[in-house]
């Protein structure tokens, strides 16, 4: 049961990484809360990933209970910030979602 948190470029590599959360095994993947976020999140992150704030930030709050639930509460507050922080920035359309980090 792993889900796609991210992918981030971290300081002193040219290409971005993915990164998952672990959250169970094969009885978890089959898990209903499970399978009902990683459907909810796999979405919010197409939103994400193409620039549709509202879309994303409207996942993020109609399935918060979800990621709660998973104790992934955290993770989607560090989504709403980063939205909030990019939403109004001039990202060039071919953005792809990769987070960068600017320090280890």
């Amino acid at each position: 049961a792993m889900l796609e948190l991210d992918r981030v470029k971290v300081v002193g590599r040219d290409a971005p990484d993915t990164i998952f959360a672990l959250l169970g095994d094969e009885q978890m993947a089959d898990n209903e809360a499970f399978t009902s976020l990683h459907q909810a999140h796999a979405k919010f992150l197409d939103a994400y990933r193409s620039q549709d704030w509202a879309a994303a930030n409207t996942a993020l709050t109609e399935h918060a209970s979800e990621y709660k639930a998973l104790g992934l509460a955290k993770t989607a507050e560090i989504y709403r910030a980063r939205i909030a922080d990019i939403s109004t920035a001039s990202l060039p359309p071919d953005w792809d979602g990769t987070f960068e980090a600017t320090q280890k």
